[in-house]
């Protein structure tokens, strides 16, 4: 039996969202796929990269557009199984199946994938999209498929956010939101702010679970509270998604994101670790869909469930360490004692240290600047963040130190 790679927590897949594509580059291949087991990842230095220059110009970019034509060139290779590791100029790196609803196959022609990107994404540049096999049928020598006659655009999606319930910006404090009167097969959306980076870099998390849900099992199933999540950032880019977090002795769901510390949160089940598995929540606005087992989650908020149960409470719970709150005194506050991030309305060199961290981290909080110096965020880190920051620091200091 084949198993697919668990670490594909930024999987893309295809959505139906009106677009207008744009800057259309063709690379006619062959390009070979080739795994890379045990680790199941693109490294086997025989997969090759696509490179494609993208200037922005005239449109606003929130989406991809790809287009190929797929052969098997291993015994039982899947084209499901065709992955390509997307590095825009700036912001996430991320992966995309051009054909992942589909297992064994001989060839297929024209497959087109249309998918939202990271909010965080910086468009301007140039991308690479590495090509690679999650799992090498025949050993990691062999090639898996072959890729020819790929068509990648940048394009500009109109992609409706879902009705949600507002749970605001993060900022340190527990947060539960509890539907009573929950029925089966519905799926229910909130959205929440991280005010920086939930990463390894920056020590914030964000933590997610149903713990506390009551829900009816599904008709001729055991399990009650079965519950499944999944999160999406506001142009609709999947991020992960959970059934069964916990042992076979409970059936809720649990997501972690950021600070790869292992922590615990107030009610969660034994065996839960929440350590920043599902990877990083950039600065910006994210979206929770929540419902009851089977639910399929794709890209562009597609959230579909299949449940019959009679449903009951669903309960998300979410988890931060974010500060607590906006800067108080001015945004150039991102210091305390000891050059800690936080904020203790002074201005001094604890400030400094803080934003040179976040700077070189590529944490949004330090992306304060844009061309000529202005306030703004551009998705780079560079001399305009510095001067904005600067003006900051000098401009507050009757606010934060009189």
């Amino acid at each position: 039996m084949k198993t697919a790679i668990a670490a594909l927590t930024l999987l893309a897949l295809a959505g139906t969202a009106a677009a207008d594509i744009h800057e259309t580059q063709t690379f006619a291949g062959p390009y070979q796929s080739y795994g890379n087991a045990p680790a199941y990842d693109d490294a086997n230095p025989a997969n090759q990269t696509i490179s494609a220059t993208f200037t922005g110009a005239g449109y606003t970019a929130n989406g991809l557009h790809i287009q190929l034509d797929l052969a098997a060139l291993a015994n039982n290779t899947y084209a499901s199984e065709v992955v390509f590791t997307v590095t825009p100029p700036s912001g996430p790196a991320f992966y995309v199946t051009p054909a992942f609803d589909t297992d064994g196959y001989t060839t297929l022609t024209d497959v087109t994938l249309d998918i939202a990107i990271p909010a965080a994404t910086g468009v301007v540049g140039t991308w690479t999209f590495k090509l690679w096999d999650s799992y090498p049928d025949g050993g990691n020598a062999a090639a898996q498929s072959e890729v020819t006659n790929v068509r990648i655009s940048l394009q500009d999606m109109v992609i409706p956010t879902p009705e949600a319930t507002d749970l605001g910006t993060l900022a340190g404090t527990d947060v539960t939101s509890t539907v009573n009167d929950f029925v089966g097969g519905q799926v229910k959306w909130w959205k929440f702010t991280c005010p920086s980076d939930a990463s390894p870099a920056s020590g914030f998390y964000v933590d997610l679970d149903t713990v506390g849900s009551q829900t009816a099992p599904n008709t001729n199933a055991a399990a009650a509270n079965d519950t499944e999540i999944g999160v999406y950032d506001a142009n609709g880019f999947f991020f992960a998604s959970n059934d069964d977090a916990y042992d076979t002795a409970t059936f809720e769901s649990a997501l972690t994101f950021g600070a790869e510390v292992e922590r615990e949160h107030p009610g969660s089940a034994i065996g839960v670790v929440y350590d920043g598995f599902d990877g990083v929540l950039f600065a910006g606005t994210y979206y929770v869909a929540g419902s009851t087992f089977n639910t399929a989650f794709n890209g562009d908020f597609e959230v579909t469930s299949t449940s019959d149960s009679a449903g009951g409470t669903f309960v998300l719970n979410v988890y931060s360490n974010f500060p607590g709150g906006p800067a108080a005194c001015s945004p150039a506050d991102l210091g305390s004692t000891g050059g800690q991030a936080g904020q203790d309305n002074r201005l001094d060199n604890n400030d400094f240290i803080v934003f040179i961290d976040y700077f070189f981290a590529q944490n949004a909080v330090a992306d304060m600047g844009s061309t000529g110096g202005a306030q703004g965020a551009d998705a780079t880190w560079d001399n305009n963040d510095f001067v904005v920051f600067i003006d900051y620091f000098f401009n507050d200091q009757a606010n934060c130190n009189g």
